[in-house]
């Protein structure tokens, strides 16, 4: 974890309501550089088969470079990802 990630993170535990607009010029091409993007619900209590970010970055990682795309199409077509 990056420094700025842990402040983004506990900024986010901080302010529970406050709407959040992730912005990143990697998108999804490494998935440790989504480990601070809590609130899309790729992860946690919002989906029970990735309890944690690192369950959810091992079976990404594991299921390689089709898996990310994948994800990428499925935050397409949620709304939640938006790529140019």
């Amino acid at each position: 974890d990056t420094r700025t990630a842990k402040l983004v993170i506990a900024l986010q535990e901080r302010l529970p309501n406050a709407r959040v607009l992730y912005c990143s010029a990697t998108g999804v091409s490494d998935i440790k550089h989504m480990v601070y993007a809590t609130r899309l619900g790729l992860w946690g209590s919002a989906n029970p088969l990735y309890p944690t970010f690192d369950s959810f970055q091992g079976a990404m990682t594991k299921r390689g470079v089709g898996a990310m795309e994948m994800l990428a199409l499925e935050m397409k077509r949620k709304g939640i990802f938006l790529a140019r």
